[in-house]
């Protein structure tokens, strides 16, 4: 049980460390983008390029091209699938069929939350997204469906830096914690079993464990002897029954 204990241990720990990556000042962030295909309406996920992946704790802009179609939209994933930006439709259509009130969407705002170190680096705690829809209509009132077959939308990557809170020293504290009361529940679980064997012991022997032995080695005992009286008793009377010259019955 103790070597589960400390396996569980080890698992904690390296899920604490791997929970969430540190980055250096301007490196790149792993960016993946799910778009509508521009030759078909399936969808496809596909690694950003470089110049469109964030860096770490700088303000950057980049634009993504998408085909001009009802479904088209796209959704962000960074930092190897651990944050994701929810899908946004290209074209926000009206539930209303009499109004021209189709939306087009603009750009998108990334708000990146982290915690940075002394040398610049640091550690990303959460993503959010805020998208901005301009009219889909031309000042000749045109639908840009009619004029266009992609349209670019911006990407604005910010990046707020919270108060640098140790959650990794707390959640070691927590595990340590919990393992320290797994062990005294073990402990007490092991002292209570121990208990129980003991007292069934002892109600065993109180019961006639060993004297039931006896007992029983005492009834075989006397057994033997009758049988052995039995027998040499027949034996002989059979004797004398001959004359007690050697004769048998």
């Amino acid at each position: 049980m103790i070597q589960h204990l400390l396996l569980l241990f080890l698992v904690l720990i390296t899920l604490s460390s791997s929970s969430s990556s540190s980055y250096h000042p301007k490196e790149p962030i792993h960016l993946s983008i799910t778009t509508t295909s521009f030759y078909s309406s399936s969808y496809a996920t596909t690694d950003a390029l470089r110049s469109q992946t964030p860096l770490f704790g700088i303000t950057s802009k980049t634009t993504i091209s998408l085909p001009l179609l009802l479904k088209s939209g796209l959704s962000l994933s960074l930092d190897h699938g651990l944050y994701n930006i929810p899908w946004y439709n290209l074209i926000s259509s009206s539930s209303s069929s009499d109004e021209k009130d189709d939306q087009l969407l603009k750009s998108i705002v990334v708000q990146i939350l982290c915690t940075k170190t002394s040398v610049g680096g640091g550690e990303i705690h959460n993503v959010m997204s805020y998208p901005l829809y301009i009219s889909a209509y031309t000042a000749e009132k045109e639908h840009v469906l009619q004029h266009a077959d992609h349209a670019d939308v911006d990407v604005t990557y910010v990046w707020v830096e919270e108060v640098d809170l140790d959650t990794r020293g707390g959640f070691v504290i927590m595990m340590v914690v919990t393992v320290l009361v797994c062990c005294f529940v073990f402990w007490g679980a092991c002292a209570a079993a121990e208990g129980e064997e003991e007292q069934e012991y002892k109600e065993s022997s109180s019961d006639g464990g060993s004297g039931g032995y006896y007992a029983e080695t005492d009834d075989c005992m006397s057994l033997n002897a009758d049988m052995y009286q039995g027998a040499y008793g027949r034996t002989s009377t059979a004797y004398r029954r001959g004359g007690g010259g050697g004769k048998w019955d």
